[in-house]
């Protein structure tokens, strides 16, 4: 009796527990905790990072931009400066104020002569400006309608680009001339179209522009573009060209998006997975190991 008794408690001890979790599910389980912390905490320092670099893109973007645009302005000016300076010159309103149209004719084709890229200078007394599409470039409705923004006293109306996309196309700067404080008339500079080119050129550095001109409701006009097209990424971001109707969008390097940041951080997770995946495979054995030591001691 004594020895069946002895048995049944050998027996008894001897039935595994069931309800419990196996070596290999806590280690799953370790695993898997581990890797969701890990994924968790780098992508909130992504996020963070991802923030301030596009913050600071946004800031360096917005510095290229406006230093672009004013660049542009200022090329832009030298033209309108020197046209202005010119109708201040004593001589020059003398000669609109005696009303000779050969003298001023004779005038205007020597003193054109003195603007780069000029195709014409033209001066006119008051009621002079009519519309003639047969000279060249020809006096369009465009052009007088900035005449007539001088005649209303505008004295700086906006530079232009007149007749785009055509033959004729050139680039219009109007201003007024006064005898004190008397409109007199007006003189009109035609440039080249491809002067806007030349000062793109000279203010793209190592950028992407593009230079657009508003046209109402209209689609703007493209009207002059350089540099490395292969920056031109995301939305256009216009800043006003001071002086014109133009607008300028600028592209740099600071545009370009972070995707190499985020490939960076994918290999550094998955080179963090396989490490702690390696990790709890050799606990795993060791602790599966030690165990199977002590069962063996008992």
């Amino acid at each position: 009796m004594a020895r069946r008794r002895r048995s049944r408690r050998r027996s008894s001890t001897q039935q595994p527990v069931s309800g419990g979790m196996t070596l290999t599910r806590v280690s799953l389980l370790a695993f898997a905790f581990v890797v969701l912390i890990f994924a968790v905490t780098l992508w909130v320092a992504q996020q963070i990072s991802y923030n301030q670099i596009r913050s600071q893109q946004r800031t360096a973007k917005d510095a290229i931009s406006r230093s672009v645009s004013f660049q542009l302005s200022q090329a832009v000016a030298s033209y309108a400066h020197s046209l202005e300076s010119l109708a201040r010159d004593p001589a020059l309103v003398s000669l609109l104020l005696s009303g000779d149209e050969t003298a001023i004719a004779r005038r205007s084709t020597e003193l054109h002569k003195a603007f780069p890229h000029a195709l014409a200078l033209r001066m006119f007394t008051l009621g002079a400006p009519r519309l003639d599409n047969q000279t060249h470039p020809p006096i369009s409705y465009a052009c007088l309608d900035l005449i007539s923004k001088a005649r209303s006293g505008e004295r700086q109306p906006p530079v232009e680009l007149h007749v785009p996309n055509s033959p004729q196309q050139h680039v219009d700067i109007v201003r007024p001339v006064y005898s004190g404080a008397s409109l007199i008339g007006y003189l009109q500079l035609a440039l080249d179209v491809k002067v806007i080119q030349v000062w793109a050129n000279t203010v793209v550095g190592q950028n992407y522009i593009e230079i657009t001109q508003t046209a109402g409701e209209q689609k703007p006009i493209l009207v002059a573009k350089g540099g490395d097209d292969g920056l031109r990424s995301g939305a256009a971001e216009f800043f006003n060209v001071d002086g014109t109707r133009w607008q300028v969008a600028v592209w740099s390097e600071v545009s370009l998006p972070i995707l190499p940041i985020a490939l960076e951080s994918a290999l550094i997770f998955i080179i963090a997975v396989g490490l702690v995946g390696l990790v709890v495979y050799f606990l795993r054995r060791a602790v599966s190991t030690a165990i199977r030591i002590d069962v063996n001691n008992i």
